[in-house]
């Protein structure tokens, strides 16, 4: 067995374009599973495969709001909390993940100075998380890894 110490890095990459709305990605809601993957082999000193390369990793949309009038920007967030290790053991992980789309309320707010009524048509951004994003996942704890000589 090999130890794969407690803040160990595990990059994990988006395998599909997530939004808070309809627009420029897959529409999520809170408390959906998404998809990732582990994006390269995590080793030991010695080569040895604690975590392999393509492993699929389940996140779940901790928040999902969509872009408003007025120049609110559309939120998204997600956590992962396991990854599965080469033996098949689950290794806790800490990832959490806060994204907003940029806000056009300074706009909004300079447009209805002028007229009220258009001040509602102006929408924020969505919030969009695309494929082929690389997040790191921290290891929680402690954890011993069977390997295969």
């Amino acid at each position: 067995t090999i130890l794969l110490s407690a803040g160990t890095r595990i990059p994990v990459i988006m395998t599909e374009t997530i939004s808070s709305d309809k627009k420029g990605g897959r529409k999520v809601e809170t408390g959906e599973v998404i998809s990732l993957k582990v994006q390269t082999d995590v080793t030991d000193i010695d080569g040895n495969i604690l975590v392999k390369q393509g492993t699929l990793v389940n996140g779940t949309i901790t928040q999902s709001v969509k872009r408003k009038a007025a120049g609110t920007k559309g939120k998204l967030s997600f956590s992962v909390d396991y990854i599965s290790a080469a033996d098949g053991q689950s290794v806790p992980v800490n990832l959490k993940y806060d994204f907003a789309g940029k806000s056009k309320a300074a706009v909004a707010i300079a447009t209805g100075a002028v007229v009220a009524a258009p001040l509602l048509l102006i929408k924020g951004k969505p919030a969009i998380i695309k494929e082929g994003q690389v997040f790191n996942a921290l290891v929680v704890g402690d954890k011993k890894i069977k390997i295969n000589k």
